[in-house]
């Protein structure tokens, strides 16, 4: 892309502004990144990536800014056990908030500042010093409800959640104040920043897209065993261990139900206790292994008690398999319930056997689901259409702030 005089990329035409992004790291903000660009507004993006994984991800290497000291050492020995839930929460904090700091200081000019929450602080006030809008993006639900959930779910095994250090909650808590605008990925995310007393007004809802080059619908859906696939962290917040309870009550001759992803020993030790057999524990999986494993599953369970939105589910549909997801996993907006997927009450384990029973009971409908998840996927959800929207977004935001009457 050429830049003009300036240095800057120039805008296209109806976009007259520049958007500088920070994300510690990759996140959907890497997609963002080359979509903006695309569309002629990025003028950075401050990651805690290496610029080299930017670059290789189609960012314009003229718009990274990297600070890679903290992130890069964890990314290279991510096998890395700590030795404290505490060290590790201690550890987040100082990233963040030397993240916070060096963005402050190496800000460029922009007319949008957008971060994502926890590690944003400083950089947003010094955004709107610039006479830049503020915008907040918050990947999960608000922090109190994460907060609120997990202790409780926690406290009904006994166990002590990991929870988040008091600083990090303070500073987020203080982002959702200063910013102009927050923005978040579904409906669950919104209700819940409602319910704590912020504005409507103040709250934009948009869901990440999909990357379908990666993510390609299968041509046929799987036969003989029927496998039930989950991806993501295994943890109390993810509910895995009602799924896992669900499937041993669905009892289905045939069937496996994989997990993918790293597991927390409190969460195994739940599992186990169901005496399942036919169960396989993956472990963490490979970016690059994601569409085959999608591919291979009968269906894909996301049943999270709190999930700002779950791209994984999305990833599964794009993939062609059909979907169960709990009503607080911000990916239920995607379903279209007994279309393409279902939806059922988080934590409801009779719900949630019922509905893989259905699947497994009726191939035909679990097919027809599959391709319907595929083509919801194509039709609404790729990150041009995402880049698309947000740029919409940020235009209207500037249009409100040059017309406040």
């Amino acid at each position: 892309m050429t830049r003009n005089s300036s240095g800057h990329a120039p805008a296209r035409q109806g976009m007259d502004f520049r958007v500088c992004l920070s994300s510690i790291g990759r996140f959907h903000f890497f997609s963002l990144a080359v979509e903006l660009a695309r569309v002629g507004v990025l003028e950075k993006i401050y990651t805690g990536y290496p610029s080299i994984l930017a670059r290789r991800a189609g960012i314009p290497a003229h718009c990274i800014c990297s600070f890679p000291w903290l992130v890069a050492p964890a990314m290279a020995a991510p096998g890395w056990v700590w030795p404290t839930d505490g060290v590790m929460d201690a550890y987040h904090n100082l990233s963040h908030d030397l993240h916070d700091r060096w963005v402050a200081s190496k800000l460029s000019e922009c007319e949008i500042f957008h971060g994502l929450s926890r590690y944003n602080l400083r950089a947003g006030i010094q955004a709107k010093k610039l006479g830049a809008i503020y915008i907040c993006e918050v990947g999960s639900s608000h922090i109190q409800e994460q907060i609120e959930i997990g202790e409780r779910e926690h406290a009904r095994f006994g166990l002590r959640g990991r929870g988040f250090h008091p600083r990090g909650v303070e500073r987020e808590l203080k982002e959702y104040e200063t910013a102009d605008r927050i923005i978040v990925l579904s409906n669950f995310a919104l209700n819940s920043f409602i319910k704590r007393g912020v504005p409507r007004s103040k709250l934009s809802v948009l869901p990440p897209g999909v990357n379908l080059l990666r993510f390609q619908s299968r041509q046929f859906a799987p036969k003989g065993v029927f496998r039930v696939l989950f991806v993501g962290q295994v943890t109390i917040r993810k509910g895995v261990h009602v799924l896992a309870e669900a499937f041993k009550k669905a009892n289905l001759d045939k069937s496996e139900l994989i997990v993918a992803g790293g597991i927390s020993p409190g969460v195994k030790a739940i599992i186990d206790s169901f005496g399942l057999e036919n169960v396989r524990f993956l472990g963490p999986v490979p970016n690059s292994k994601l569409p085959e494993l999608y591919q291979s599953a009968s269906v894909f369970v996301l049943p999270s008690f709190e999930d700002g939105f779950g791209m994984v589910a999305l990833e599964a549909m794009a993939s062609g398999c059909p979907v169960i997801v709990s009503s607080n996993a911000g990916a239920a907006d995607m379903v279209s319930e007994g279309v393409n997927g279902f939806v059922f009450p988080s934590g409801d384990v009779e719900a949630l056997t019922d509905c893989i029973q259905r699947l497994y009971r009726d191939p035909s409908l679990a097919e027809k689901m599959g391709i319907e998840a595929a083509e919801q996927a194509r039709r609404a959800n790729t990150w041009e259409q995402y880049g698309d929207r947000m740029a919409t977004i940020y235009r209207s935001f500037l249009d409100v702030r040059g017309n406040p009457g």
